[in-house]
């Protein structure tokens, strides 16, 4: 007998194949983009006596034609806590390892990679067949709803599928909006999904879970059936430190181990309407 289904242990859980890969795709978007990323990902490989071996100050020299030292600099390293203060410039280290990330340049060579294939595939602009509508030409100049044509769009799909292997792309027509915009989601913020057979005999998506945004307090969640699209709101902090506010009507879930809000409205296309690529 099949176990039932259980809303929240879905909303709150993780898929496997997550679990499974989301370590590498952090590698593979750190790598992309290299620097501050990747050396805060901590890849560069540690030995025993890095941690075993104190660091303080970082010891440089200048040296003449011959080879003989003529100068030495002394750069001391100061620890911080944040990305945001390594960005600034402030190293973050107490023995040998973070001293050797500090001063290790990392070069984005992924990204040359994957920017020279992207450049060959959209040598020739695309060519498609639509209507000539005013609808048609505001949806191909602003696909996704932040000024990115249709063409910007699909490079930057091709940029990431060789980035991390998959996408997902959804296309929902919002309220207040003409016409449907596309979105596309990382595959490091699509927690869980489900697939099943339909009548036909055919797999198809019948759930799926997107974080939409994320702040220091609060995560945002896309929901999605056939039957219905939820926004959930699943606070990181106490109820009381909440500095993020939930949208009034907003239905309360809750269990021993964590608790989110929803706002549930009815799907009217009748299937979800996202896409792996």
């Amino acid at each position: 007998m099949a176990k039932p289904f259980n809303y929240m242990d879905f909303v709150v859980s993780s898929h496997p194949s997550y679990i499974r890969y989301l370590d590498d795709w952090l590698l593979s978007e750190r790598s992309l983009y290299g620097g501050v990323e990747y050396r805060d990902g901590e890849y560069l490989k540690a030995y025993s006596s890095d941690f075993n071996t104190p660091s303080e100050t970082i010891n440089t020299y200048d040296v003449d034609e011959s080879g003989n030292q003529i100068a030495s600099y002394k750069s001391y390293v100061q620890r911080v806590n944040t990305p945001e203060e390594a960005n600034n410039g402030s190293g973050y280290a107490s023995n040998f390892y973070y001293e050797k990330l500090q001063n290790v340049p990392v070069f984005p060579y992924s990204r040359l990679y994957i920017s020279e294939y992207n450049a060959i595939l959209f040598r020739s602009p695309p060519s498609r067949n639509l209507p000539d509508t005013p609808e048609v030409e505001a949806f191909q100049q602003n696909a996704d709803g932040t000024g990115q044509s249709l063409n910007e769009f699909m490079s930057m799909v091709d940029t990431f599928t060789t980035t991390f292997g998959v996408v997902w792309v959804s296309c929902i027509k919002n309220t207040g909006s003409d016409v449907p915009k596309w979105r596309m989601h990382k595959p490091t913020d699509v927690t869980n999904w489900s697939y099943t057979y339909n009548s036909a005999g055919d797999l198809e998506l019948n759930r799926i879970i997107i974080r939409i945004s994320s702040e220091p307090d609060m995560e945002v969640y896309q929901y999605m059936t056939a039957d219905t699209i939820d926004i959930i709101f699943k606070p990181l902090v106490e109820e009381d430190d909440l500095t993020f506010e939930v949208p009034e009507g907003a239905e309360r879930f809750e269990n021993d181990d964590s608790m989110f809000y929803r706002i549930s409205q009815e799907n009217p296309l009748g299937y979800i309407p996202v896409r792996p690529v």
